[in-house]
């Protein structure tokens, strides 16, 4: 973990300041130096008696001038940088000049594994997962509209470029698979809003038309499948929010409205799927960022609202389920781009923070799961963005 720690010591005498190994031997019966990293950053150095025990160092977090995260507690001091042998104050003697590293661990489950990087960083792109491959394209970058459209293999840790999306540039569209078949439609290119529909075939790569969203042209919708049917809902066009609900037939290549979305009219809101259930929550209405979360029931076609979100209301977060969990993170309070993450267990009703996102903070992301993996990459640290802050980095979460 790379955060910077400055600590205040609240006691200070040669016993209790104990850590870090360099390489230089000391005198048997003279002073042996000890460092204490973290981050490699020298936090304290000091000499002791050779021989001479360490006891823990009583430490405080001090947020001035080194930033410190309270989602991290510190782990243990370790002799080595892979921390694999643990100093042990009880019973480990100095016998050499020595320094111990300082181990962070997050306070919540899961963990984060930076992957290959995407090919060109972008925000608002669209993603989704066919089998065991995930895919990305479309998105906005640097002023421009993008249509490239990439695959990305778990397995070799590698993306392999694809047929261009055969509608062209745009941003802010949805994007879900059902089955063996990728779907992208609606979105935004230079102020015009999108209404039209297309399917991808991996074994072809192929993109075919299909036939257009029946609801008014608009981006920043969102879009998820249940079982062998896609939905698309709520978003926004330049003068209204939408509440509309929608969902699609891949046989009959169909469109039936169904109720509408019962939280407020939105856009910028996040939906994935848990088994038979749909979900949408956060997002934004034209007076406030929201927090509420809802579960929809195709079967009734219906709406129950649920527990609301525990983390800050915000739009533009990612979302997607992982076995019979879903997850959500990162997005923008209206003041600052986020990284916290949170998994909801439809049965309990309860939601549980999960390890924060570790790279940088960011909304307009995209994300997908594949197996009982997630995946995290691309978005913005603002709209006023340079092109360095459009991001590529790509990261894999394990519940």
């Amino acid at each position: 973990m790379n955060k910077k720690v400055f600590f205040r010591y609240l006691a200070v005498t040669t016993l209790f300041l104990g850590f870090a190994l360099a390489s230089s031997s000391c005198k048997k019966y003279e002073m042996c130096t000890v460092t204490f990293l973290c981050d490699d950053n020298i936090v304290f150095q000091f000499e002791v008696l050779k021989g001479s025990k360490l006891s823990a160092p009583n430490v405080q977090p001090n947020t001035d001038p080194w930033t410190w995260s309270e989602d991290y507690i510190l782990g243990g001091w370790f002799i080595d940088k892979e921390f694999n042998n643990i100093w042990n104050f009880a019973t480990d003697v100095v016998t050499k000049d020595i320094t111990l590293y300082a181990k962070w661990v997050s306070k919540y489950e899961g963990a984060w594994t930076q992957k290959a990087d995407f090919s060109t960083g972008r925000h608002s792109a669209v993603g989704f997962s066919i089998g065991n491959k995930g895919y990305i394209g479309t998105g906005i970058g640097n002023s421009s509209y993008f249509k490239d459209f990439w695959e990305y293999d778990p397995a070799s840790d590698s993306w392999t470029q694809k047929a261009d999306f055969a509608g062209g540039n745009r941003g802010n569209a949805v994007g879900f698979s059902i089955g063996n078949k990728g779907y992208i439609g609606t979105g935004i290119s230079n102020s015009s809003y999108f209404k039209d529909f297309w399917e991808y075939d991996p074994i072809s790569n192929i993109w075919t038309k299909r036939a257009d969203f029946k609801g008014i042209n608009r981006d920043k919708s969102v879009g998820f499948s249940i079982g062998n049917k896609g939905y698309v809902g709520t978003g926004s066009d330049e003068y209204s929010y939408f509440q509309d609900f929608w969902e699609y037939d891949p046989v009959s290549d169909s469109w039936i409205q169904k109720v509408n979305f019962m939280g407020d009219y939105r856009n910028g809101a996040v939906g994935f799927s848990i088994g038979s259930k749909g979900y949408i929550g956060t997002g934004f209405t034209s007076y406030s960022h929201l927090n509420d979360f809802w579960e929809y029931d195709p079967v009734l076609s219906f709406w129950t609202q649920k527990a609301n979100f525990l983390g800050k209301n915000r739009d533009w977060t990612v979302g997607f389920s992982i076995g019979n969990k879903g997850y959500i993170g990162t997005g923008c309070d209206g003041y600052y781009q986020l990284n916290d993450f949170w998994e909801y267990d439809p049965v309990s009703n309860e939601w549980t923070q999960k390890a924060s996102f570790v790279g940088l903070s960011r909304y307009l992301a995209v994300g997908f799961s594949i197996g009982n993996k997630g995946y995290v990459g691309t978005g913005s640290s603002g709209y006023n963005a340079s092109s360095s802050d459009y991001y590529n980095d790509f990261w894999e979460f394990t519940p």
